[in-house]
């Protein structure tokens, strides 16, 4: 574009003559597109009236880059959205909280809260629903901004609040939901106002404070909400506000406060909770629930106040229709309840799907005195899971094998086996215990240690500390040894028993011999395999 037309749209935007406006007006409808912006640029840099009215009328025809210009050179519309949200036309004060929203002109917060408050304004409701969203988005952006932005919205925070404050004081003449919802999005727990708001249960202001603090989904509600549990003197409208809830979306975000854990100022105001709605017949939101959010609300209501019948009704629905984390919780909950029916349950709950579950469930069988307990513990000693093996090993855990040594020798012979193989799959440390127990330097402990190794027929497994002993001084030592060895098929025992053939005592040589004479009978005894040869193409066998 020429520099003279440049010249001209600069003169006529900064021009005091009101005819200066119809003519950007007209030039908005060129049909060159460089004239047409120049045109927009100017009349959005002059104060007008007319101006104003036009970019109000023709707002829907306005290209998504000029709503944004409007946007971003903020007041630009904010005398005509003033004006046509005190309107008496619904049409025209719709299309102006609709736009006031888009341009999120947070200056236009006390029009739209004294429009809202008038109850003579036939658009009433219209100016509350835009004050709700305005306050809406501001707090959001407070939330989300960064430091560049914040110092202007927390300026704007501050015009509202008095706004909003001021119109509070009024609430009992009013009665505006949706003046006292935008109050508690920017409010805090500390604020005057708020405290005085839940002074008086009695009074038409409490009772519409509570109504919607009972029904909010506001981000900034729920959070002022969710505050109280960390006040040491909370506010008991407030605790009540978040126990009677039983609306999915904010029980869950209940919950999910407390999934971390809960702090002693936390318990104690949970313990002040005498009925949480949520424990009452809510079984559809209970199952929705997922197995975190189930295990913090049993936490959460064991901590509080809930009569035991109540709160045993939900760890039993846990444990039946509970996700796996949920009966976890539930199966460890009880585990003070010595109740037949809470024993029931822990029974049930051995054959869980769920390996932890039934895990948790083993470990307090024994406590329990359940006949026939120890028999089924033992049944799960070969279960294909490692947690639940680990369970019933901790849950028997006086089936050590030190303990089994000790009283070997007082033991009958068959006792001796079965009790043995047992401890073995017990006592994940039997092996080891037995290996040291064979390199003892007392004399009579190696002795016992090799007749446990025969006695369970685990000669291969103890092969190498065995055929250490055959180098033993003591020549009683080495005869056990030499015996014991007879079960092991492996080229490394027959070479260390050929060696002990050589031994200076004559005792060690018969056992040696012996020993080699059972394991060449055995080999002898295994059928030969038939190797078939393939023959050659030209039928020759190779």
């Amino acid at each position: 574009m020429p520099q003279e037309f440049e010249k001209t749209f600069e003169f006529l935007a900064r021009s005091g003559n009101a005819a200066a406006t119809p003519v950007l007006i007209a030039a908005l409808r060129s049909e060159a597109l460089d004239i047409r912006e120049f045109a927009f640029d100017a009349l959005l840099k002059r104060s007008s009236a007319k101006g104003e009215a036009y970019l109000f009328e023709h707002w829907h025809e306005l290209s998504e880059a000029w709503r944004l210009k409007i946007k971003q050179q903020m007041g630009v519309m904010t005398a005509i959205l003033r004006e046509q949200l005190l309107s008496p036309s619904r049409p025209d004060c719709e299309k102006a909280a609709a736009i006031a929203l888009e341009l999120e002109d947070f200056d236009l917060v006390r029009s739209v809260t004294t429009a809202a408050e008038d109850a003579n304004n036939p658009n009433r409701d219209v100016a509350g629903r835009c004050l709700v969203s305005l306050i809406d988005r501001l707090r959001k952006l407070l939330d989300e901004a960064t430091d560049a932005r914040k110092r202007n919205l927390v300026l704007w925070r501050g015009r509202a609040m008095e706004s909003l404050d001021d119109s509070m004081r009024r609430c009992s003449t009013h009665q505006s939901d949706e003046i006292v919802e935008s109050f508690l999005m920017l409010t805090s727990r500390e604020h005057p106002m708020f405290r005085h708001l839940l002074d008086e249960p009695n009074s038409q202001v409490y009772k519409l404070t509570l109504s919607i603090l009972k029904r909010t989904l506001r981000p900034a509600i729920v959070r002022l909400i969710l505050s109280v549990f960390s006040e040491t003197a909370p506010c008991p409208t407030l605790l009540a506000a978040a126990a009677w809830r039983t609306d999915p979306p904010f029980v869950a975000q209940l919950l999910d406060t407390f999934s971390s854990g809960m702090s002693e100022v936390e318990l104690r105001n949970i313990k002040k909770i005498a009925r949480v709605g949520w424990s009452h017949d809510q079984w559809d939101l209970l199952r929705s629930l997922t197995g975190r959010q189930q295990e913090t609300a049993l936490r959460f209501l064991i901590a509080s106040s809930q009569d035991r019948d109540t709160v045993f009704g939900v760890i039993h629905f846990f444990l039946t229709q509970g996700k796996p984390d949920g009966r976890l919780a539930a199966i460890d909950s009880l585990a003070k309840d010595r109740g037949a029916v809470a024993s029931q349950l822990v029974i049930d709950a051995t054959s869980d799907e769920d390996p932890e579950v039934a895990a948790a469930a083993l470990r307090q069988l024994r406590h329990r005195g359940i006949p026939g307990s120890l028999k089924y513990l033992l049944a799960q000693l070969d279960s294909e899971h490692e947690v639940v093996r680990v369970a019933v090993r901790e849950s028997l855990e006086e089936f050590s094998f030190s303990k089994y040594l000790a009283a070997f020798d007082l033991m009958m012979d068959d006792r001796r086996e079965t009790t043995g193989h047992l401890v073995r799959k017990i006592d994940t440390h039997s092996d080891e215990l037995l290996v040291a127990e064979l390199n003892s330097e007392m004399q009579s402990r190696r002795r016992r240690a090799i007749e446990v190794v025969e006695c369970l027929g685990i000669a291969e497994q103890m092969q190498g500390p065995l055929l250490n002993l055959l180098k033993c001084d003591d020549y009683l030592i080495r005869v056990a040894a030499a015996n014991a060895l007879t079960n092991c098929n492996s080229d490394e025992a027959i070479a260390g028993l050929r060696e002990a053939l050589l031994d200076r005592n004559v005792s060690v040589q018969q056992a040696a011999e012996a020993s080699l004479q059972s394991i060449a009978e055995r080999r002898m005894s295994v059928p030969a395999v038939r190797v078939i040869r393939e023959k050659t193409p030209a039928g020759e066998t190779e």
